[in-house]
């Protein structure tokens, strides 16, 4: 069952990273950082996307009371995005 989700953090971090590099690269020699963001951005986001996808697949499987707690962390982890950006 966690395959997948295992599958996602792996690769979206490793994808992530690679990006964050590239954007180091081209900061250092065009001084734009925006490369760098959004690189910064897979980062932060594939745990969520992680998630999202193990919450699926407890859906899936009928398991409403791991379904529920996995959704109560997405909400949590979005709020905490959302107030961490509003600031």
């Amino acid at each position: 069952m966690y395959r997948i989700p295992s599958l996602i953090l792996r690769y979206g971090v490793v994808f992530g990273l690679l990006i964050v590099l590239v954007g180091l690269i081209v900061k250092s020699i065009l001084y734009d950082s925006s490369i760098l963001l959004f690189g910064l951005v897979i980062i932060v986001l594939t745990p969520l996307t992680s998630l999202l996808t193990i919450c699926m697949l407890l859906l899936a499987k009928r398991d409403i009371t791991n379904f529920l707690l996995s959704l109560i962390t997405i909400v949590i982890i979005i709020l905490s995005i959302l107030v961490s950006w509003c600031r």
